[in-house]
């Protein structure tokens, strides 16, 4: 699997697009990211589901990384600053620091939908029975989720029923807002 270290900051020059994402098709991230330390700048990923990565996968680690205020990402479904989503397998996110704003909201002029909308600091949503460990992580920038059936959390913003999460010695100390809207089909 993939191994990527690195070796110093990097600004992200606006990237807008989440890593992994190709047109409508997002192939979740299954290697080690190792910041080793390093801080990330100038993300503005925006999409559907949005994040550094489109998604996290088995055997996805991402670790040691600072993404500083300057980075921001909004998703019109999930938000999270490492990922939007963690979809299966084992994933392990470790020693983060997110200092990235998130919104997850519904665009202006659509239809309300029944679909969830979901922001959390650091991963948006675990799907399925997809195990993850957060450990020593803290998030400080604000998230906010609005819409139907709108959730927000510091950490990780919404939790399928059959995955299995744990999260050890990790701190949230920005604003989490959540405006639920009207839901109908």
């Amino acid at each position: 699997s993939t191994r990527i270290v690195l070796t110093g900051d990097i600004d992200l020059g606006g990237l807008t697009t989440p890593l992994g994402l190709e047109g409508e098709t997002c192939t979740p991230f299954c290697g080690t990211l190792e910041g080793d330390g390093h801080m990330l700048s100038g993300l503005r990923a925006n999409g559907t589901d949005a994040g550094l990565f489109c998604a996290l996968t088995d055997g996805a680690v991402v670790a040691n990384l600072t993404l500083d205020a300057s980075c921001s990402v909004t998703g019109t479904r999930r938000a999270g600053a490492v990922a939007a989503v963690a979809v299966s397998g084992e994933v392990t996110l470790r020693g983060i620091t997110s200092r990235a704003s998130l919104v997850s909201a519904k665009p202006q002029g659509l239809v309300p939908t029944s679909e969830s909308r979901a922001a959390g600091g650091l991963l948006g949503a675990v799907d399925g029975a997809t195990k993850v460990t957060v450990m020593d992580c803290v998030q400080t920038g604000s998230v906010e989720a609005t819409g139907g059936g709108a959730r927000s959390a510091g950490i990780i913003g919404v939790v399928a029923t059959a995955a299995n999460v744990t999260v050890v010695r990790c701190t949230n100390s920005g604003a989490v807002s959540c405006t639920p809207g009207l839901m109908s089909n």
